[in-house]
């Protein structure tokens, strides 16, 4: 879509949209929607049973456990033009289907596409923002003999050896697409084809915890274990879920071990990997406030550098390697200023001779230890729940109470046209959501804006997973 383009108009709904269904017909899907973004917008209706990607058609079909899961989901967002997922407008609708089958065009979702019943668990974790370790896998499933972290092109996955067959059963059906914690890591669980689990190694990523005596050398890459057996199941069916507290899952347990990770009280992965390697800027454009003010929507910033070098390259040191990881998963390939960031982990665990204010000898790098502006200085920060992807959709704060329309219009807008604006208060405190019709032209308005003055307030700008 050109920036002059008005937003399009929702398609004409079906005929079936007033028939009410197990089955949500999606439209409108982009291809980097995934089926767990579809189950994060629709799991806290109810558990999901089945997703279907109708990838050749931009569509998508997703069966929720009972029909008042899904007449709740259509009435909830029956009053939108549609759900905002990765920035997209997507429609939804009752499908025409009660039910899906393996029949016609769906793919098959029985269990014939799955490897039979196993006391070997295959689990792919989606959108892990943060570090999935032996640990907290171990308090995910309770009592088990092994289990094995990997990476694999399925993404982040990883094997979980019950002592039967009837314990993996059950906690497949209590975990699957629950997650780990508030809003990330959501776990896809299918049976694995192996027969047995021979780990050499209790690392945070092996741990046989039947041989707890086992050295703890550092893994080299998946070495440290062998996978008896036939292979990997391949991706198959996805079930339905019930209730799973007692496989360790604390109602308590993902809000707050997640907000440990972030203040680096249990960083899983070591604090190594805390700065990181940015490349592919564009030097013309980019300073170091700039990328503090993107970074920082995902971690406390430490010190940030664009080498001189290499204009284009930055490191970036955050609180901890926790935080580093979430910023890369959700920043890696974003398009600013007409360039798409490379992240990768730096060499380095720090960074050093750094000007406190920037405008020194090293005019290029920068201090932020002590900036207010860190998002997540307060262990209680509200700003943990509202970590998002990058969208088309910003959230502005610290408003005047007489700023208006035509004010936040002509701030925003030589980043590109603005879609649509909404304002409205929170504690008694005026706040505005400002949609672009594109996610590059938001986070160029954010690394620009934030903390920028309006009407003698400086803002404070950050990507929402709201709809307008």
């Amino acid at each position: 879509m050109n920036p002059g383009e008005e937003l399009p108009s929702p398609p004409p709904p079906s005929t079936a949209e007033g028939v009410p269904s197990k089955v949500i017909h999606f439209r409108n899907i982009s291809p980097d929607i995934t089926q767990s973004d579809l189950v994060s917008i629709a799991s806290p209706f109810g558990a999901v049973a089945q997703v279907v990607m109708l990838r050749s058609k931009n569509q998508a079909l997703l069966q929720m456990q009972d029909i008042s899961a899904a007449m709740g989901f259509i009435q909830y967002y029956s009053t939108m033009q549609g759900v905002s997922i990765r920035g997209r407008n997507v429609y939804v609708q009752f499908s025409s289907h009660q039910e899906l089958t393996g029949n016609g065009v769906f793919r098959s979702t029985t269990r014939e596409s799955e490897a039979p019943p196993n006391k070997i668990l295959l689990v792919t974790i989606h959108n892990p923002v943060y570090p999935i370790t032996v640990d907290v896998l171990h308090q995910v499933f309770g009592p088990v003999e092994k289990i094995v972290i990997f990476s694999k092109s399925a993404g982040l996955q990883a094997l979980v050896q019950y002592p039967d067959v009837d314990s993996a059963i059950q906690a497949r059906n209590a975990l699957q697409f629950q997650n780990i914690y508030a809003g990330s890591c959501t776990l896809h669980i299918q049976f694995s084809n192996l027969e047995e689990l021979t780990i050499h190694h209790n690392t945070e990523k092996t741990h046989d915890f039947l041989n707890p005596n086992l050295p703890t050398e550092p893994p080299q890459r998946d070495g440290n274990v062998v996978m008896s057996g036939s292979g990997v199941a391949n991706v198959g069916a996805v079930s339905g879920v019930s209730g799973f507290q007692s496989f360790g899952m604390d109602p308590q347990f993902q809000q707050i071990l997640g907000q440990q990770y972030m203040m680096g009280g249990q960083s899983g992965a070591g604090s190594d990997k805390s700065v990181l390697l940015v490349s592919n800027l564009n030097p013309q454009k980019i300073t170091c406030d700039m990328l503090f003010n993107l970074f920082s929507n995902y971690g406390n910033i430490i010190r940030i550098k664009i080498l001189h070098s290499k204009p284009d390259h930055s490191l970036i040191q955050m609180s901890d390697n926790v935080q580093s990881t979430t910023a890369m998963n959700y920043l890696k390939g974003l398009i600013l200023f007409g360039k798409a960031m490379e992240i990768n982990y730096s060499k380095h665990s720090y960074i050093a001779n750094v000007s406190d204010q920037g405008d020194g000898a090293d005019f290029n790098s920068k201090d932020f230890s002590n900036s207010p502006l860190n998002r997540f200085i307060r262990v209680d920060s509200k700003n943990y729940k509202h970590i998002c992807a990058p969208s088309n959709l910003l959230h502005l704060s610290n408003l005047s109470p007489t700023v208006t329309s035509q004010s936040i219009t002509e701030h925003f807008e030589p980043f590109g046209k603005i879609a649509g604006m909404k304002f409205f208060e929170t504690n008694g405190k005026r706040q505005c959501l400002v949609q672009f019709y594109t996610v590059q032209a938001a986070a160029e308005a954010l690394c620009s804006l934030h903390n920028s003055p309006i009407e003698g307030q400086r803002i404070r700008v950050s990507f929402s997973k709201n709809t307008l």
